[in-house]
């Protein structure tokens, strides 16, 4: 039996979920980068005519004046008299800046984040698939069900780390050879969609866990990768013991490797449930029609006609109840 515990989406098409949320952050992430492309295109102007900053930046609201008064309270520069000085143009262009440095940080670290959460609803839809095809799962797989089920389990979706490590994950993700739709160039011909996705892990904890510093673990265990896939971006470093940097190229190689990644799993779903997970029609039949609208979300994950035991825990409270005792 399947049971999805609260923190895995409910749907049958986990690509048209991520698909969904990928375009809203990325309709934030490019929002945010014009108005700060904005504001700086505009800052000599309004300097060179004599306004001040805060007449520059500060429209009359009262979110914005308060704003404004954190602003100057988080300034560091003091005068000779040892008082905070007021914000000016200087310290604006240096803090755009830096803002510019933590939307990339910030976006690297949630696309990875996205990326766990579809893999571990792919994960359970793979399992169902298995079980309404009459297939046994292997150890590995009852394992996954059990500690991602609320009741024999902590019911917490495994971390991206271990996911990347299941069976079934590599033997998707591990082929270099694959040319469906979205196996695209992926860099070099000696490595697969599962070396990317361990990079980008691993450069993500090192953003997060180790001060932006590069290990020597990580250095090590991709410097050939970087070399071969990366070095491309002149921009960037990738040095043991020496801060990670992160240019914008670096970041949509980030991210579309990871759509590369979702989209070849869901491929595979898709073919191995035989069209009744994997995508936004199912499970009714994949249309034939190439300008066919899909629908606004994804089906849930479980509907009449799917494995019986897991959709009675899903649909009968009294079952799960009995169950639980």
């Amino acid at each position: 039996m399947v049971v999805r515990p609260s923190g895995i989406w409910d749907s049958r098409a986990p690509f048209h979920t991520f698909i969904k949320i990928n375009k809203a952050d990325s309709r934030a992430y490019e929002m945010n980068r014009l108005c700060i492309e904005r504001v700086a295109s505009d800052l000599p102007a309004a300097r060179a005519a004599g306004k001040t900053l805060e007449e520059f930046i500060v429209p009359k609201t009262d979110i914005a004046r308060r704003a404004w008064k954190n602003y100057s309270k988080a300034q560091l520069r003091r005068n000779r008299e040892g008082v905070i000085q007021k914000p000016a143009y200087g310290h604006m262009k240096h803090d755009l800046i830096m803002s510019n440095a933590i939307l990339k940080f910030s976006t690297l670290v949630r696309s990875i984040t996205l990326f766990e959460s579809y893999l571990n609803c792919w994960l359970l839809n793979y399992l169902l698939c298995k079980l309404e095809l009459g297939q046994a799962l292997t150890k590995a797989e009852r394992e996954f069900a059990r500690i991602t089920s609320p009741v024999h389990g902590s019911g917490t979706p495994p971390n991206i780390t271990k996911i990347l490590t299941e069976p079934i994950i590599t033997n998707v993700l591990g082929d270099k050879g694959d040319e469906t739709e979205f196996a695209g160039k992926v860099g070099h011909d000696k490595y697969s969609l599962l070396d990317h996705a361990f990079f980008w892990v691993h450069y993500r904890n090192c953003l997060v866990h180790n001060g932006g510093l590069c290990t020597p673990r990580t250095f090590n265990r991709h410097k050939e990768f970087w070399s071969d896939c990366m070095s491309e971006f002149a921009r960037d470093r990738f040095e043991e013991r020496v801060p990670l940097t992160l240019s914008f190229e670096l970041l949509h190689r980030c991210r579309f490797n990871i759509y590369q990644s979702v989209g070849r799993l869901e491929c595979s779903l898709r073919e191995m449930s035989q069209e009744r997970r994997g995508h936004p029609w199912a499970p009714s039949r994949f249309p034939s029609s190439d300008d066919a609208i899909p629908p606004p979300d994804a089906p849930a994950m479980l509907v009449e006609g799917d494995h019986q035991l897991s959709l009675k825990w899903h649909m009968d409270a009294t079952f799960r109840e009995r169950f639980q005792l």
